[in-house]
């Protein structure tokens, strides 16, 4: 008999461990290669007409957890759905869930969230296609089709998009706001329908602007630069390499342009104050970036970027220009000894039969 492991609930200092491990992308990509093997034994179960009825942190078992070998058990819960009662199998059910494939995959994203440590001080910051299966587990369409085909259809999709992202976007940029931001400039940032008094409602609405697809970073002076999102400008001045601060924010304005603004691929993780950015990435390790790698590849470039594609331009005009005039007017190029570096002097040359085309032409 195959030894299926230890159920993956564990002891609190695995868990911990799992979940700091879940702070990378590349580390997740196993996880939801696990995610894909429990999703394929709850598929061979529904279309065998089986509901399992229990999946839970305690009926998963796995022997480690760098790697992708997650094994449903658990049967002891299973109901077919031809069953007229629930029987001996009705005490291992949850009393107040509803028995139904549909809360087999409800199950199975409260699983997700469980190892993810969503809930937890120090979650990860996902994807957004990782966010969107897991609001598709928690939550099944109820009027389309939503079966273990589709569900291991998406769970590849997830894994085949971590595996394209790769360590481009691993890792996360840290910031935190100032006492000042937080008690007036981030609570205008939301137009009055977030009461500046809740201040973790606050916090979660610019965390999640600055989790928006499209943010941009402007250097400004040495140790700050500006942030643009589609809502907001902040302002952030660098603390250390790895910490930044919030210390202004407004609204943006529709004219508001920043030139020069260049596309951030990391993640932005907005903690509480200094103390939680620097733990954030304590533990983040090697996946806690830089923020002056982004200020000083910018200031390296600034001003000079253009001017190569300005002279190709002019060169290009010139040459065009030259071309015709040189072939109706043939000219001698002449490199005085006592000339000046990279000058050229250019004499007109004698062409009688030349001459004759243009006097028949009239030129």
């Amino acid at each position: 008999m195959v030894d299926p492991g230890s159920p993956i609930s564990g002891p609190s200092q695995r868990r911990r461990t799992r979940q700091g491990r879940y702070l990378t992308s590349a580390s997740r990509g196993v996880f939801w290669r696990n995610m894909v093997r429990v999703a394929e034994a709850l598929t061979l179960c529904h279309d065998a007409g089986i509901v399992h009825g229990g999946v839970s942190m305690h009926s998963i078992f796995s022997h480690r957890d760098d790697g992708a070998d997650y094994r449903l058990g658990g049967v002891e819960a299973c109901v077919h759905i031809s069953d007229g009662d629930l029987k001996e199998s009705g005490h291992l059910l949850r009393a107040f869930a509803a028995i139904s494939f549909r809360q087999d995959w409800i199950d199975l994203a409260a699983v997700a969230g469980e190892l993810l440590g969503l809930d937890g001080d120090n979650p990860p910051q996902l994807l957004s296609v990782e966010q969107r299966m897991l609001e598709r587990l928690a939550s099944p369409p109820q009027f389309q089709l939503f079966d273990g085909a589709v569900v291991l259809d998406e769970l590849q999709n997830v894994v085949i998009e971590l595996d394209r992202v790769g360590s481009s976007s691993d890792g996360e940029l840290v910031l935190y706001p100032s006492r000042g931001v937080v008690q007036s400039d981030l609570p205008a940032l939301s137009s009055g329908t977030i009461p500046a008094a809740d201040g973790a409602a606050i916090m979660q609405f610019v965390a999640d602007d600055l989790l928006s697809a499209g943010v941009r970073l402007v250097p400004d002076r040495q140790d700050t630069a500006r942030l643009m999102t589609d809502l907001a400008i902040y302002n952030v001045r660098l603390m250390s390499d790895f910490v930044g601060v919030i210390e202004g924010a407004h609204q943006r304005r529709a004219n508001e342009w920043m030139h020069g603004a260049v596309d951030i691929v990391h993640r932005l993780h907005l903690s509480r104050n200094r103390a939680s950015a620097e733990e954030r990435v304590q533990n983040l390790g090697p996946g806690a970036k830089r923020w002056r790698d982004l200020l000083e590849p910018v200031r390296s470039g600034d001003g000079t970027a253009d001017v190569p594609i300005w002279f190709a331009l002019i060169l290009l005009e010139a040459f065009t220009l030259l071309r015709e005039q040189f072939r109706l007017y043939p000219v001698d190029v002449i490199a005085p000894a006592n000339a000046e570096a990279n000058v050229l002097w250019l004499a007109p040359r004698d062409d009688a039969e030349r001459d004759a085309q243009r006097e028949t032409i009239g030129r």
